[in-house]
């Protein structure tokens, strides 16, 4: 095998297979580095890891580019480092697609808009038989109570750019589908919206394995 292929391929499996950071992926570099392709001792790779503690960036990435760089070269260093970064590009593009998909709800922009300092978006799905109910929750600065039983009237906002209309559509077009959807938040915890999705009697039962 090239050599420069197997270093990318060796890296990126360690990077597709390990959660947790530098000190998690330890053994899998191990395994893979030392045992399987003897690019190092165990010794080495421990002071790979230390010099990585020292260098700025990620201590796996650095490590990865020693590694790399030992073996073929600065090239090798550079195809070594795409190699244990190429699985998180991946995954992080793709969960930024799924959420592309749900930018334009009103409930998500004005998530975002709770969280202006920064926070937490989550947004889950579950089949409850007769409907499906997507939960769309964040971590901002919640909504008063004097406040959260008018958030679905027509033109009520407290953006001063707002039209007071976005939530007022998600409303009507869900009630208008037979779906519903309804708000808790608590002050200075955060938000959360659910939507009831109506599902379909003939899909019902697919989901359900034929049974009703």
């Amino acid at each position: 095998m090239n050599q420069y292929l197997d270093l990318f391929l060796t890296f990126a499996r360690v990077g597709v297979m390990t959660f947790g950071g530098g000190y998690a992926m330890l053994p899998i570099l191990e395994r893979e580095v030392v045992d399987g392709k003897g690019w190092a001792t165990s010794e080495e790779l421990m002071d790979y890891y230390a010099v990585g503690q020292c260098t700025p960036g990620v201590i796996a990435v650095n490590t990865a580019t020693f590694i790399g760089q030992k073996q073929a070269g600065n090239l090798g260093g550079i195809v070594a480092t795409l190699g244990i970064v190429f699985p998180s590009l991946v995954i992080i593009t793709a969960i930024a697609g799924v959420l592309t998909n749900f930018s334009h709800l009103a409930v998500v922009q004005n998530a975002f808009a709770a969280m202006s300092e920064g926070g937490k978006l989550g947004i889950t799905s579950k089949n409850q038989g007769d409907f499906i109910s997507l939960r769309i929750k964040d971590n901002g600065c919640g909504i008063p109570e004097d406040k959260l039983s008018k958030i679905f009237e027509p033109y009520y906002t407290t953006k001063a750019s707002g039209t007071g209309l976005g939530l007022t559509l998600v409303y009507k077009i869900m009630k208008e589908h037979n779906g519903d959807i309804h708000v808790k938040s608590e002050l200075g915890k955060g938000t959360e919206f659910i939507l009831d999705f109506p599902v379909p009697v003939s899909e019902r039962k697919a989901l359900k394995g034929g049974e009703e």
